[in-house]
């Protein structure tokens, strides 16, 4: 066999690209790997060995201890042509067309395009007559051997239309042509075909109740569709004039039932007549076969016996009917190619439009590029519209031919104005009669020419007053009240389709010609949901380019454009998270001029879209702007000769100068800061800082210190921030465990776990260790979806039940003193609360004593017990328990919670109050290793003393020398 270092792989199944190009056909999931169980037929091109003398070998790789098992058979190694190229097969090369009208526009069934050559097959082109196109996915293909693409030719029927004709399709494999024959015919004198293909549904002249228009199309692209229903749907016709004995009599359409169901469907389709113009309808014509689905059937009423001039006839979709089991089995009917008889009124003048927008009598209008809406007019060719600012006036627009487009904008109206405008369709018969006037009132001035000025999107209207919005139908902006950076709201910008735009304008904005001033938001392209907000750092616009999805574009008019000044997409960092950002925009190019500004949001790529947002738009001086990242930090209490530090706070510049620290000063003394003295925090930055306290109170109990830390600033200003702690005395000792690693037991203390059971998990908590044996156990509320409820801090202990409902969980403390006035004060709660239906039964929570401590609960006596009621979503229960009783001697305290059908309890704020905590440096036993422990050691070398003598040898020797005194300075030197 040759060396394997001198082979070429050639071919291997786990690559797709092979697997395709060998001519294999896609799977069911469209993708080109080896599918088990099944026969595949590769073919390898060895053009590239021609002349050659070769072997050819099959690898079979082991890859694993249990693999599959791969056969081979039928092995040729045969000539053949050689292929240059890709080659184009069409696998049809004619079509006849079903009859159709002239107007129609029908589409072929779907008619292969196959690449019988090398990989790389596309369609460069089409040539044929107008009346004929291809679908515009064919050139999207790009097939590899023995691929294939859906094509579908579609014609449309013209009087001038070839009956027969030839495609050629263009592709880098050769040209394939395919020849198409058409039936076409007149429509029938006296009759009107409604194909539902206009761009409004229902057409004009129609009503509609139900109805819907939808691209399952019978002919042409657009179809009528009504599906189940708890309410009957109506679709009616135009008014039809059937009074005399010649005119047309029949009413005709093609119908098609989707039924997808097990049984039959609930709702019918039939037809109605009415003969007083649709005020009601007595008779049924007729209704459709149930029975009869997938599949085309036409349909033709005889209306002979119909004499009116009035008549309109309806289809009726019935209701459903819907109960505990579900709704009843419902169809899809498609209607088009409806045949109407002599519609009345054809060859006169259009009647009078309908109003979409703005809505009549509507107030609070924005006064710019005021888009006026109207529904398609009967018989109309085109529409003049009339606008004026006082009734019967029309100074504003005065018949402007808008041809047949449905709407009109209006550049600028007047502020606080009542608007007058009306519609006039006309065709070549003349104008419509008697049309409509409506009215709506426009929005005071709400320009801004004051600053500071801010808009934080917080109102109950959106756009805010004075903002605008122009929206692509799914694509707009809106207001999000469920996320936000600050306050209550936000805007928004989502989109559902592709390549549509929608834009957010403020008011105009007239800029001071003195001074400086500066643009700020904070933004994110995503949903408002999905975003962090960071108050420790400023994330600033990264973006250079869009990233292909969807973006946000900031745009200044000014001088009679529109210019793009920012561009804010892809906002996700690092760590996988999208961040709210801050973006400044420097004005002073405007002093003096009106502008506008406007946020434009697009979309690339709707299935990956990830929306927009902005909120706190801001306009001020670029003069610093300082703040702290928190209202205040309250240290809560400090053990003597402890020091509590803050989390990572922040000071942040959100203006456009920067500014220096000249002082940091706190009016209250144990309080200091990592900032220092001529810091420089630049524009549109954070920085970082921590505070600390110190607690060295000479007070017998707890102390409340409250102050102010102070920056000055080299502007002049200053920044202040609220700060307060509870310096406890040198014999008291408090737990409140928020620096204790969550998932374990809170350090010094022993955790003994009596059941010995794994604890139960909670699915949608991220708690380490769950589902282990634990005792009480650290929890923060970020891992148990904030269930705490806690007076202060974020962690807290757990006793967590096992699979049997249960659990005995204990919780010793270090060695303490007691005196005479020693007590235990903690806080618990139940985790069922007074809501919870059909609760669990509550634990019990003990305190207990023990002289030599360990984890032999036999050696503890108990001295509190306590069960615990129903948590009232207000306050933890708080227990205190006094133990004077030990005064001293060295005790551990233990805490027992227990019970035999419970989930489990929370505790916390563990108080030792009065008593010392053991310090085996602690000579003298007064809480605190300082010169007076030293001296009584001292003594006792030099041979002066004699008491305490177990107490001084700390190296349990049997001799008290150097290397005790080394230790006891050790201790007091921190090392």
């Amino acid at each position: 066999m040759a060396n394997p270092s001198d082979t070429t792989v050639i071919f291997d199944i786990q690559k797709e690209d092979d697997v395709r190009d060998s001519g294999v056909p896609a799977d069911p999931y469209g993708t080109y790997l080896w599918q088990n169980w099944a026969i595949h037929n590769s073919k390898l091109d060895l053009d590239a060995y021609q002349g050659k003398t070769i072997k050819i070998a099959f690898i079979y790789n082991l890859l694993k201890r249990v693999a599959n098992v791969v056969y081979l058979d039928n092995i040729n190694v045969q000539y053949h042509k050689s292929l240059n190229g890709p080659i184009a097969e069409l696998m049809q090369t004619s079509y006849e067309y079903p009859e159709m009208f002239i107007g129609e526009k029908r589409y072929s069934e779907v008619i292969k395009l196959k690449n019988v050559g090398k990989k790389g097959l596309k369609v460069t082109g089409f040539d044929a007559p107008e009346c004929i196109t291809i679908n515009q996915n064919a050139y999207d293909a790009d097939l590899g051997i023995n691929e294939t693409v859906d094509l579908q030719f579609a014609y449309t029927a013209s009087f001038t239309s070839p009956a027969e004709t030839d495609a050629v399709i263009h592709t880098n494999g050769g040209d394939v042509t395919i020849h198409l024959k058409a039936n076409k015919t007149a429509i029938p004198d006296g009759y009107t075909l409604e194909l539902f293909e206009g761009r409004q549904f229902a057409p004009a002249g129609w009503g509609n109740s139900g109805f819907r228009s939808t691209p399952y199309a019978i002919e042409g692209d657009l179809s009528a569709m009504a599906s189940g229903d708890y309410v009957d749907n109506y679709l009616t016709t135009p008014r039809l004039d059937l009074s005399s004995a010649d005119a047309p009599h029949k009413f005709m359409f093609t119908y098609y039932s989707m039924f997808t169901g097990e049984e039959a469907p609930y709702n019918d389709l039939s037809v109605e007549l009415s003969t007083d113009g649709g005020e009601t309808f007595p008779k049924e014509l007729w209704m459709a076969d149930y029975t009869k689905i997938d599949t085309l059937i036409n349909v033709e009423i005889d209306l002979s016996d119909v004499v009116s001039d009035n008549v309109r006839l309806r289809f009726k979709n019935s209701k459903v009917s819907y109960d505990t089991e579900g709704a009843d089995e419902w169809t899809t009917f498609l209607i088009d190619r409806v045949l109407l008889p002599n519609v009345y009124g054809l060859d006169g003048i259009p009647g009078a439009a309908e109003l979409v927008s703005p809505a009549d009598s509507a107030s609070q209008v924005y006064t710019k590029n005021v888009e006026l809406k109207w529904r398609e007019a009967q018989f109309a060719e085109g529409y003049k519209v009339y606008v004026g600012s006082e009734e019967g006036s029309w100074n504003i627009v005065n018949g402007v031919d808008c041809k047949n487009e449905t709407s009109y904008k209006v550049a600028q109206l007047p502020y606080a104005s009542k608007i007058y405008w009306k519609v006039v369709p006309y065709n070549s018969a003349g104008n419509a009669e008697n049309v409509p006037v409506w009215m709506f009132n426009t929005q005071d001035d709400h320009s801004v020419k004051e600053f500071p000025w801010v808009e934080d999107f917080n109102g109950d209207t959106f756009a805010p007053l004075g903002w605008n919005t122009e929206n692509q139908a799914y694509t707009k902006w809106t207001q999000n009240n469920s996320y936000s950076y600050e306050g209550k709201g936000c805007a928004m910008a989502y989109a559902n389709e592709t390549e549509k735009s929608a834009y957010l304008y403020t008011p105009d904005i007239t800029l001071p010609a003195e001074g400086e001033y500066q643009l700020s938001f904070f933004w994110g392209n995503a949903h408002p949901s999905d975003m962090v907000k960071d108050l420790t750092s400023i994330h600033i616009n990264k973006t250079t380019a869009e990233d292909g999805i969807d973006a946000a574009f900031l745009e200044v008019w000014n001088d009679g454009e529109w210019k793009q000044v920012r561009i804010i997409s892809n906002n996700v960092e690092a760590d996988g998270k999208y961040y709210w950002c801050y973006e400044t925009l420097d004005l002073s190019e405007y002093a003096g001029k009106t502008i506008q500004l406007r946020w434009r949001y697009i979309s690339h790529n709707y299935n990956r879209a990830r929306s927009a947002a902005i909120d706190v738009v801001k306009i001020e001086p670029k003069a610093a702007q300082v703040s702290f990242s928190v209202n205040s930090w309250d240290a809560y209490k400090v053990n003597y000769n402890e020091v509590a530090t803050s989390p990572v706070l922040a000071v942040t510049n959100l203006g456009g100068a920067p500014v220096t620290v000249t002082k940091v000063s706190f009016d209250k003394a144990g309080f200091s800061s990592t900032i220092a003295n001529g810091t420089t925090i630049e524009a549109s930055t954070s920085n970082q800082f921590n505070i600390s306290f110190s607690s060295k109170t000479s007070e017998a109990e707890p102390v409340e210190v409250e102050g102010t830390m102070t920056l000055a600033l080299s502007d002049g200003n200053t920044v202040s921030l609220p700060v307060k702690a509870i310096a406890m005395p040198r014999d008291f000792s408090y737990f409140g465990f928020e620096n204790d690693k969550t998932g374990a037991s809170p350090a010094g203390f022993t955790a003994i776990d009596v059941d010995g059971l794994a604890t139960v998990t909670c699915w949608s908590w991220k708690v380490p260790n769950m589902g282990t044996p634990l005792s009480m156990f650290v929890l923060n509320d970020s891992e148990c979806n904030s269930v705490l409820k806690e007076a202060h801090g974020h962690q807290s202990l757990m006793s967590r039940c096992n699979s049997n409902g249960a659990f005995e969980d204990w919780l010793v403390s270090g060695q303490m003193t007691a005196t005479d006035k020693s007590k235990f004060t903690m806080d618990a709660r139940t985790w069922e609360s007074v809501n919870s239906i059909l609760p669990s039964d509550c634990p019990e929570v003990s305190v207990l004593v023990s002289e030599v401590g360990g984890k032999n609960t036999a050696d503890y006596t108990e001295v509190f017990s306590q069960k615990l009621e129903l948590f009232d979503n207000v306050a933890w229960t708080p227990i205190s328990v006094d133990l004077s009783s030990y005064a001293g001697k060295k005790i551990y305290v233990a805490v027992k919670s227990y019970s035999t059908n419970c989930l489990g309890g929370f505790y916390d704020n563990f108080e030792f109050q009065h008593m010392y905590a053991s310090n085996p440096y602690d000579i003298n036993g007064d809480g605190e290793v300082d010169l007076s422990d030293i001296n009584i050691l001292i003594n006792h070398m030099l041979g002066k003393a004699t008491d305490k003598t177990k107490e001084c040898d700390f190296n349990n020797d049997g001799v008290i020398d150097v290397s005790d005194l080394t230790r006891i300075i050790n201790c007091i030197l921190g090392k």
